[in-house]
């Protein structure tokens, strides 16, 4: 009914997983005539615990309490697709927010998909940007950069453009929370992309400021490729060294150069340490993986 099931954020067992998924089932079952759509597709359902804040709103009793949060607090978001279930939560609860997707809601969200699919495509077409939400942007304020950024470009659309910028690659552009960024202008991140935020997207000089860290971005990223590339051939040297099931890997929370700087330590341990030692730690490790989280 869904286009997607996600409860991986949860951390779960699979045994955990099944029964939550159980109880979804049993609920569609006994209360299939209470729904107002047959399908929720493209609805993506996650299950994900709130802050606290939000958690005691969801888990409200009280009817008239729980009518004037509704205008304030949805668990549906049109904007992304996704409709947000709290795990420890009743049946009776879920079913509340599964009854807020209505026809008019699924043709909402496909409405917004057309909409993000066109402005991203004239962005990239107009400016050769492309356009990506982070981790800490709302799909809302996301939505209002795209928009905004569509808006200030008809404005300079009629004024000369660099053609030789468009034949370059796009220059990659993270929108996140203001509060992530600790700047009040655009800035160029080690992975070669340009961070900004919805509270910048007022300035009418955003895509100008942009455009202006091009050659600076292309370079980062140019040396980020290439420190990559680096951290590849010595992930796999030490691979072959140890015997490991496949090259030494990290998390996404490791920085890039934490990350070669960690893998060069680890080689010259194992470079400089006994024959003896060597071949015990490649008898102990065959087969195994090592991944990193930490730059030691």
């Amino acid at each position: 009914k869904f286009q997607a099931v996600d409860a991986t954020k949860l951390g779960w067992s699979s045994a955990n997983v099944a029964i939550l998924f159980k109880r979804l089932v049993e609920l569609h079952i006994e209360n299939n005539s209470q729904f107002h759509v047959e399908s929720f597709y493209p609805i993506r359902l996650v299950f994900a615990p709130f802050d606290v804040v939000e958690e005691r709103r969801y888990g409200s009793s009280n009817q008239k309490e729980s009518s004037a949060i509704s205008d304030s607090f949805s668990t549906l978001d049109v904007y992304g697709g996704v409709l947000r279930l709290h795990p420890a939560s009743t049946p009776i609860q879920w079913l509340v927010h599964l009854q807020q997707v209505r026809p008019e809601t699924i043709e909402l969200i496909l409405q917004r998909r057309v909409e993000m699919d066109q402005y991203k495509g004239l962005l990239k077409s107009r400016h050769n940007i492309q356009l990506l939400k982070g981790h800490s942007c709302s799909s809302q304020d996301f939505y209002r950069v795209v928009h905004c950024l569509c808006q200030l470009g008809n404005d300079i659309d009629n004024q000369p453009r660099n053609d030789s910028a468009l034949v370059a690659k796009p220059l990659v552009v993270k929108v996140e929370d203001k509060a992530t960024c600790s700047r009040r202008r655009p800035t160029v991140q080690p992975d070669g992309s340009i961070r900004i935020s919805e509270e910048m997207c007022h300035n009418g000089q955003i895509l100008d400021a942009i455009s202006h860290l091009g050659i600076h971005a292309r370079q980062k990223l140019a040396d980020y490729e290439r420190e990559k590339k680096h951290c590849q051939e010595v992930a796999q040297a030490i691979q072959y060294q140890l015997g490991l099931a496949r090259a030494v890997g990290r998390t996404g929370v490791l920085r890039q150069d934490h990350f070669l700087d960690s893998l060069h330590r680890m080689r010259r341990e194992i470079g400089t340490g006994t024959e003896t030692l060597a071949s015990s730690m490649k008898m102990e490790l065959a087969g195994a993986a090592i991944q990193i989280t930490g730059g030691g």
